[in-house]
């Protein structure tokens, strides 16, 4: 059985109903970007161990701290169509570019991986903990931001010029023999940069789920 800890990054004024897709990174961007995503308002980089969001001539780096290891992300549920970049003299073709539905950090930290796809036009990035992994090893360091805050009602919210990221509050429960449990969940700032997630009891043989919707 697995537990899911589903965090989304929400994009305020994202463009919504627009199917969100991930490309391989043929020279689009500097070598060290194994994905990317485009969209109307940002762009979005996904590094080995991070990710990094481009509005205008600002960046904000996502970084998992604590982490084992600098997990190098994969595309996942790949979409059919692929693009073939031209150099500009049209003679000179990149290599296909492939999109994927979904980019995936596996073990990102011991027991859980962490999955990015789009939902409704925005972006959401879902930690997965399997049975016996300690979600709170989930922690968030943020570079960039001019403001990091946990609003009300216990929004995270990440603001960088006129843009904002936000992560719903967690919304946590079980399901045991078809009855919901409820259970604690909230962000907390463990740093000046950096952001945890605290979770209360819970029974760790029923899968958990933490859904920001």
């Amino acid at each position: 059985m697995r537990a899911f800890i589903i965090l989304g990054f929400l994009l305020l004024g994202g463009e919504h109903n627009t199917r969100l897709v991930f490309q391989t990174n043929k020279d689009q961007a500097p070598a060290d970007v194994r994905y990317l995503l485009q969209t109307e308002k940002y762009q979005l980089d996904f590094k080995r161990g991070e990710m990094v969001f481009h509005f205008d001539n600002r960046r904000l780096r996502i970084l998992f701290a604590g982490s084992l290891y600098k997990t190098t992300p994969a595309g996942n549920a790949r979409v059919d169509r692929v693009v073939r970049y031209i150099d500009s003299d049209e003679t000179n073709n990149k290599p296909e570019v492939q999109k994927f539905a979904a980019v995936k950090y596996e073990s990102l930290y011991s027991g859980i991986d962490l999955t990015c796809h789009g939902r409704a036009g925005q972006l959401e990035c879902d930690f997965v903990a399997m049975p016996g992994a300690d979600a709170e090893q989930i922690r968030i360091a943020v570079d960039g931001a001019d403001r990091i805050g946990i609003d009300e009602p216990g929004v995270l919210t990440l603001e960088i010029g006129d843009h904002a990221l936000r992560l719903q509050k967690p919304n946590a429960f079980q399901l045991d023999r078809g009855l919901r449990h409820v259970v604690d969940a909230r962000y907390v700032l463990k740093d000046t940069n950096e952001v945890g997630l605290v979770i209360g009891q819970y029974n760790h043989s029923v899968p958990l789920i933490i859904d920001p919707r």
